[in-house]
């Protein structure tokens, strides 16, 4: 399982090079698929603690007092690439690069188009169905 790599053609073409030398074959790709706005409100919601690093999100696991670590009393902020204009950005760059490898992969009938604005637990049934290990 590989996440976040390959993220172009060129990159996507070494792989299957690797992956045939070693006698490995590419069982699937997949493509988690949620709308622009459900995606930078999840990133956008996102508040890290200062100390300990652990994650929050402001309304899917909010701290017990707002801006305070449940762990440890740090106090939560949400970091710079996390505003709504920074992931907009960022997803414009994500699917400028990754449409080309996107396309590659469906041309070879591996890629697995898979809806996630659910629950993780059913995005995660949906994969292994997807991938026939359930």
């Amino acid at each position: 399982l590989l996440d976040g790599f390959p993220r172009t053609v060129v990159q996507a073409e070494a792989l299957g090079s690797l992956l045939r030398n070693e006698g490995i074959g590419l069982d699937g790709v997949i493509s988690y698929e949620l709308p622009v706005e459900k995606i930078v409100n999840r990133i956008a919601g996102r508040r890290v603690c200062s100390k300990c690093k652990h994650s929050y999100h402001i309304t899917d696991l909010p701290p017990k007092v707002a801006g305070v670590c449940d762990l440890c009393g740090g106090s939560l902020y949400q970091r710079d690439d996390d505003h709504s204009e920074a992931v907009r950005v960022r997803l414009a760059v994500y699917e400028k690069s990754t449409s080309p490898l996107i396309k590659y992969y469906e041309v070879k009938g591996l890629l697995f188009h898979i809806a996630c604005a659910d629950r993780p637990e059913e995005t995660f049934k949906r994969s292994l169905k997807a991938l026939g290990i359930s």
